[in-house]
C-alpha cells in the first residue's frame, strides 16, 4: 500500500509540476494572477462553505440515524456531495452568464436555472433509490421463512 500511496503521490505532483510550467509558458501574468485567485477562490469556498454544509449535514443526518437505517443515510450523504459538486462546477457558469460575453455561444443556456433542475432531479433520484432499498428489503423479507 506504501509504493501505491508514493506513486499516486509522484504521479499528482508531476501532473501539478506541468500545469504549472504549461501555465507560465502559455500564459500572461494577468492570467496567471486570474487563475492564482481562481484557485484561491475554490480553496474559501471549499473550506469556508462546502466543507461546514456537508459536515452539517452529515451531523443532522447522523442523529436521526437511530431512527434511519444507515443505508438510507449513505443514499443521502451522496447525494448532498453530488450536489454539492455539481454546484461548484456551475456556480463559475452561472457567473460568466451575469457578466456577459460578446460571443453568445460561448454561455449560451440559463445555468442557475439547470442548477435549480438539477437539484429537483438530484433529490427525485435520492428518493427512487431509497425507495427501491425499502421495497427490495421488503421483498427479501417476506421470501426469507
Amino acid at each position: 500500500m506504501r509504493w501505491a500511496r508514493r506513486i499516486l503521490i509522484a504521479a499528482g505532483a508531476a501532473v501539478i509540476a506541468l500545469g504549472a510550467v504549461v501555465l507560465a509558458a502559455e500564459q500572461t501574468v494577468p492570467q496567471i494572477v486570474g487563475v492564482g485567485a481562481w484557485l484561491l477562490a475554490a480553496i474559501v469556498l471549499h473550506d469556508g462553505v462546502l466543507a461546514p454544509v456537508v459536515f452539517g449535514l452529515d451531523l443532522l443526518l447522523r442523529r436521526t440515524g437511530r431512527r434511519i437505517r444507515p443505508v438510507y443515510l449513505v443514499v443521502a450523504q451522496v447525494a448532498v456531495v453530488v450536489g454539492a459538486v455539481l454546484t461548484l462546477v456551475i456556480v463559475p457558469e452561472i457567473r460568466a452568464t451575469t457578466i456577459g460575453n460578446p460571443n453568445p455561444t460561448v454561455v449560451p443556456f440559463d445555468y442557475a436555472a439547470r442548477l435549480a433542475w438539477m437539484w429537483v432531479a438530484l433529490a427525485a433520484v435520492t428518493a427512487l433509490v431509497c425507495l427501491a432499498i425499502a421495497m427490495s428489503t421488503r421483498i427479501a423479507s417476506r421470501r426469507r421463512p
